[in-house]
């Protein structure tokens, strides 16, 4: 077959835009006729994660902003035990099955897991990544919205089943030139992506038959074996690196490998996992919906890597042996991987990851068609990228959403500004991300400023009482949010660039009290820092007066009387107030176009 040549960019760019509009003109109809998902199933970690999925996901719909004729539902893990995106997925289909009995082999399901709290990316921690909004679209759509934009071509090239994707990846190709490829072969067929090597180790790689000739851009072929997180040497080893003439082929010399990133399974294999759970519920040890699903796939799949839980950040006692069911049952079904010669996947789970892509540093910004908006942007709404005073196309820009930014503000380049009303011009300097904030008027009249590498998120709590408070949480763009240190060892905790012992110095352990009482874990997730307000405004302006004192050279001493009431985001998980965020929301998209 004839391949077409051409930037692989401006063709996924193409590609993708026209899956955009097909999406958009189903939005707010039935579908009819069109070949879409039966049923969209999101997996929620607890029950106040499907309370806040639920009622987004009925908005949308009064709203009439999704595709009408299809079955939404959110399925929340059952029990307190963490289960895994795998282990979600074999929740989700035995609620599924429980539903819709015996008519569920004639229904084509797409399931997306969202457990977890997203705790390297605060601002979808409270009400889901699903449904952060990208700048796509006026009014812009939001992450869900492109899942099943990007994906809508699938259902017309399956048969009945299930297609698994993850809730905070997108991913992008452009198959023109082979439209007829399908999902039609029996077990499970993954899509593959052409990466580096270096990109690999951290995924799945599919190890494939060696192969000659030019490929189609999309062509499906059978795999021998499926290597979860190996190392380079390892994927040398195995054989794993594409030839050379497809690197080339794509334009590259670099050593490429194929890596995973969402596959559809038939029910016939499907059912095999609801069986494995409706026998070993409840689950007790967390599934890897790749690794521990995949793994036992495929001509050449072996068990050793049962027992290697190299990359599992919890082991329990009974995982060995779940992975052991979960390969006996799946020995010898087929693994096939459509080869997306002209693709790119995108991870967008991390503030750093979530900057990059919203601000135009990866390709992904210009495949999706971002806008960017800068308020003393006179040409504000527009996808190209912006120039610099010399001409030369910037590497990053600024991003506002859905937020009242007036007149004097500076926005600087590779921040994202949404859902916040300032009341007065600021300044919030690079590398910055301000979500769901309010911002009272600067008493001396002059800019307020948000320092550059900053995270600030405002949080609508409930006291247990009809009063709402409010708590502005920050954090530093690098911090890692899930560093565990061992009690008496938060001198190796850093917050916004600094640690714990610089800040503190000799106070350190008076400190450790106030904000990691008893027996709390010592992370940044889990630190009381943040005080409560009866106004977004007061909590704004304490928090940032906590920034200040944490950030200034002087050591910073707390006193047990200010420390009574401070929360942590591990606390604002538990207190959240899903109607009140709900409402500001509504009332800043009103206020900003207005």
């Amino acid at each position: 077959m004839e391949t077409k040549t051409g930037d692989p960019t401006q063709r996924i760019q193409i590609a993708t835009a026209k899956r955009i509009q097909k999406y958009q003109q189903l939005q707010g109809k039935e579908v009819g006729e069109f070949p879409f998902w039966d049923i969209v199933a999101i997996g929620a970690g607890d029950r106040t994660q499907k309370l806040a999925l639920e009622l987004q996901l009925q908005e949308k719909l009064a709203l009439e902003q999704l595709p009408l004729g299809v079955d939404y539902c959110v399925i929340a893990d059952p029990g307190a035990e963490k289960i895994g995106d795998g282990g979600s997925l074999l929740a989700i289909l035995q609620c599924l099955k429980e539903t819709y009995r015996d008519k569920l082999t004639t229904k084509k399901v797409l399931v997306m897991p969202t457990g977890g709290y997203s705790q390297r990316l605060p601002s979808a921690s409270l009400l889901g990544k699903l449904f952060l909004d990208v700048p796509v679209g006026d009014p812009s759509l939001q992450m869900f919205d492109i899942k099943l934009a990007l994906t809508i071509d699938y259902p017309a090239k399956m048969t009945a089943g299930i297609f698994l994707v993850a809730a905070d990846a997108f991913e992008l190709y452009d198959d023109e030139d082979s439209p007829e490829w399908s999902f039609s072969s029996p077990g499970v067929t993954a899509l593959g992506h052409p990466s580096p090597l270096s990109i690999g180790t951290g995924h799945g790689v599919f190890l494939l038959p060696t192969r000659q000739g030019p490929s189609p851009s999309v062509e499906v072929v059978s795999a021998l074996k499926f290597l979860h997180k190996q190392s380079e040497e390892m994927l040398r080893k195995e054989g794993a690196l594409l030839p050379k003439e497809f690197c080339n082929g794509i334009g590259t010399d670099t050593d490429m490998v194929l890596t995973d990133s969402c596959y559809y399974m038939d029910f016939t294999t499907a059912l095999k996992l609801r069986d494995l759970y409706y026998d070993e519920s409840p689950l007790r040890c967390e599934i890897d919906g790749y690794g521990d699903i995949l793994q036992p796939l495929g001509s050449q799949a072996s068990t050793d890597y049962i027992s290697n839980t190299a990359n599992k950040t919890k082991v329990t006692a009974n995982l060995t042996s779940m992975r052991h069911k979960i390969y006996d049952i799946l020995q010898g079904t087929p693994l096939n991987v459509a080869v997306m010669q002209h693709s790119h996947f995108y991870h967008i789970g991390t503030t750093n990851e979530y900057l990059d892509h919203i601000c135009n540093k990866t390709s992904l910004a210009k495949e999706l068609g971002f806008l960017r908006y800068t308020p003393s942007d006179p040409e504000a709404h527009q996808s190209e990228p912006a120039k610099s005073p010399t001409g030369q196309e910037k590497v990053e820009w600024a991003c506002v959403m859905n937020s009242v930014c007036p007149e004097g503000s500076q926005i600087h380049d590779r921040c994202v500004v949404e859902y916040s009303v300032f009341k007065s011009p600021v300044k919030v300097e690079s590398n910055s991300i301000v979500s769901n904030c309010c911002i009272g008027a600067a008493p001396d009249g002059n800019l307020v400023k948000i320092p550059g590498s900053t995270f600030l998120y405002t949080a609508c709590i409930s006291n247990g009482t009809a009063k709402k408070e409010f708590v502005t949480v920050a954090f530093g763009i690098q911090d890692n949010m899930k560093k565990v240190v061992q009690a008496n060892s938060i001198a190796e905790l850093s917050i916004f660039g600094r640690s714990f012992e610089a800040i503190c110095g000799t106070s350190l352990e008076q400190v450790e009290g106030l904000l990691f009482p008893q027996k709390t874990p010592r992370d940044l997730w889990h630190a009381k820092l943040f005080e409560p307000s009866s106004t977004m405004e007061d909590a704004f302006a304490s928090t940032m007066d906590l920034v200040d004192k944490m950030t200034d050279a002087s050591l910073w001493e707390p006193t047990a009387s200010d420390w009574e009431s401070r929360l942590s985001m591990a606390d604002l998980i538990q207190s959240k107030d899903i109607f009140g965020l709900l409402d500001y929301k509504r009332k800043v998209l009103k206020d900003s176009k207005t």
